[in-house]
């Protein structure tokens, strides 16, 4: 009797092994690609949620300018819109909170943050904190619950707004049109009203 294996039997055995490396390779292949389009997809959809938590962390630390002008205001400027307030934010350098005038501006694709203190003339330049944007709106609720497009008008200067809906859309890696939205309630007065 000879011991070994025939011709035959090695190459059953390698047409098997061949196939199952390959089935595995491919197997590890496509988890791979579905994980990096996950991952991305995940990317940009959590810097939306990380821009929409600022702005509402912002405006959830709104305080009044002066007794007669809230400093709120949200309003279209030529093809931007436009929404500026006075806010309670921390400095990290000198370790301390302080009141600084905070203005957002959607123009075209992209949005736009501008901080300044709030007796300054000069403020920081601004800064781009989203881009691939197809849409950018805004819809201020007053005390009663009233739904409004903008908020400038004289008899809301020395109000703030109980509460936003920021609605956006935008484009992510592959150009598919996500859509983003965010409620904010405002819970301060909503009028001026000396302690």
């Amino acid at each position: 009797m000879k011991k070994g294996l025939t011709l035959v039997e090695v190459l059953v055995a390698a047409a098997i092994f061949s196939f199952i490396s390959v089935s595995l390779y491919l197997l590890l292949q496509t988890a791979i690609s579905v994980r990096k389009k996950v991952e991305a997809k995940q990317a940009g959809s959590q810097h939306v949620n990380l821009v929409l938590e600022k702005i509402a962390q912002q405006l959830r630390n709104i305080v009044f300018f002066t007794k007669e002008d809230s400093g709120f205001k949200g309003y279209p400027e030529g093809d931007s819109k436009v929404l500026e307030f006075y806010t309670l934010m921390f400095d990290y350098v000198d370790n301390y909170p302080k009141i600084s005038h905070v203005k957002y501006r959607f123009a075209g694709t992209l949005l736009y943050r501008q901080v300044r203190g709030p007796f300054s003339e000069e403020s920081d330049s601004e800064v781009e904190v989203m881009d691939n944007l197809k849409s950018f709106e805004v819809l201020y609720f007053d005390a009663e619950g009233n739904e409004m497009q903008e908020w400038i008008e004289d008899d809301l200067l020395n109000q703030i707004p109980k509460g936003l809906k920021i609605s956006l859309e935008y484009s992510d890696e592959k150009e598919k049109v996500q859509a983003a939205q965010k409620h904010i309630f405002i819970y301060r007065h909503n009028k001026y009203e000396p302690s």
